[in-house]
């Protein structure tokens, strides 16, 4: 019995830390890009943001930029771009999935 209610308890609160990951990932993300300014560095956009981004210099790039950082994590909808010429910013868009 006594064993029931700590299971209970553990997965209740591994529950509560995975819930709450998602808004406070969510909300550095948002603060984090909104310090990111036209102009800057990749170097500086990544010590706002953070260096877990994928580089995107392909077709799967959503602005019209050589290079794309894309910043986004599971389950949330948005997808925080930041498109570089060079190693300097030239555009930025929150994109947000249907």
């Amino acid at each position: 019995m006594i064993w029931r209610h700590k299971t209970l308890i553990l997965v209740l609160v591994i529950v509560a830390a995975v819930v709450s990951y998602i808004p406070v990932r969510a909300h550095f993300l948002s603060a984090s890009f909104e310090r990111v300014q036209i102009g800057d560095s990749a170097s500086t956009v990544e010590s706002e943001m953070g260096s877990r981004f994928v580089a995107v210099s392909d077709k799967t790039r959503f602005l019209d930029a050589p290079l794309e950082y894309q910043y986004y994590f599971w389950p949330n909808p948005q997808v925080w771009v930041v498109g570089f010429n060079g190693n300097v910013v030239v555009r930025k868009e929150v994109l947000v999935s249907p």
